[in-house]
């Protein structure tokens, strides 16, 4: 994740939607993009299976200003 965070950085990404990213790999992106947000929720919910490796979710994350956002699970 320190890899990725270091590319959005360097590339000025202003906005990146992600594909099944896990807890671990979220939370290491928060601590590396200071200046950026995630938004979207868990499948399986953030805190009750927060250590599931079957846990994931597809957030956006971007460095602008959010005002509304919604997770829509398809089947």
């Amino acid at each position: 994740a320190k890899t990725i965070a270091q590319l959005i950085k360097e590339e000025k990404i202003d906005i990146l939607g992600t594909q099944e990213l896990t807890r671990a790999s979220e939370v290491e992106l928060n601590k590396n993009l200071k200046d950026y947000k995630c938004y979207g929720n868990y499948r399986l919910g953030k805190y009750l299976f927060k250590n599931s490796n079957f846990n994931e979710n597809n957030i956006i994350i971007t460095n602008k200003k959010v005002t509304e956002h919604k997770t829509i699970w398809l089947p």
